[in-house]
């Protein structure tokens, strides 16, 4: 486990291979898969918004290489006007908006277009050639 669900975030991570699911705890219930972050995108937004616990959990599903900063030094870099910042508010919202879209899938599509969906998002954060690449 990489992120527990209402602790405070500690490390940024920034991924260049591999893949981790955010996913949405339920009492009782089996966790839900609310998102996905891979090299297009950070896991610790909550540290760019300056909310440090999240209610996500994260862990390592496709195994790669990552790059981590601690949070002090990561909010530290975060200033106005700062090319580093102005990248990640986008970032934010794309990782804001996954969500809204994964939950809206189940609700008008088929299993066989969701598997499709998930099979490419998949796909594309190894930077497999083929889905046979993903499976290995």
């Amino acid at each position: 486990m990489v992120q527990e669900a209402a602790a405070a975030g500690r490390h940024a991570y920034f991924f260049s291979q591999g893949y981790i699911p955010l996913v949405t705890p339920i009492v009782g219930e089996p966790a839900l898969e609310v998102g996905m972050v891979g090299s297009e995108g950070l896991l610790g937004t909550q540290l760019v918004l300056g909310a440090a616990p999240t209610p996500l959990c994260a862990f390592v599903q496709g195994a790669g290489l990552a790059w981590r900063i601690s949070a002090a030094v990561f909010r530290r870099e975060l200033c106005p006007g700062k090319r580093l910042t102005a990248g990640l508010d986008r970032v934010v919202q794309i990782t804001m908006v996954q969500p809204a879209s994964s939950a809206a899938c189940p609700r008008f599509n088929p299993i066989g277009p969701r598997l499709a969906r998930g099979l490419l998002m998949t796909q594309g954060r190894m930077h497999a050639d083929s889905l046979v690449d993903v499976m290995h």
